[in-house]
């Protein structure tokens, strides 16, 4: 990667030039761009997988708490780490808290 990028660093030291090649217009509007798709794509992507996991492996099961066993329990853990407070949160976050639009992505 360092033997393809060519950058002209006449006039400058090293850090200047490092610091000049990380400040073009281009590449930091690349990097902007994909903190935006990250902040937005990410979870919505773990909460409908999340949902897909959830319906294939059969976590939606509801029951008495006094008859849970052991594997019950083992799936509420994963059924929690899968859509958990903070990852409902998030996508809430972007989706807004309109009643609707929450009940329909769920």
């Amino acid at each position: 990667m360092i033997k393809e990028v060519q950058f002209s660093s006449v006039g400058l030291n090293a850090l200047q030039a490092v610091v000049w090649w990380f400040a073009d217009p281009r590449r930091i509007a690349y990097h902007t761009f994909s903190r935006v798709v990250r902040a937005i794509c990410q979870p919505m992507i773990q909460i409908v997988l999340g949902i897909v996991a959830k319906r294939l492996l059969g976590l939606n099961r509801d029951c008495a708490a006094e008859k849970y066993t052991q594997i019950m329990l083992l799936r509420r853990h994963v059924a929690n780490m899968l859509l958990g407070q903070d990852t409902l949160h998030k996508v809430f976050a972007i989706l807004g808290p309109h009643y609707e639009m929450t009940s329909v992505s769920l």
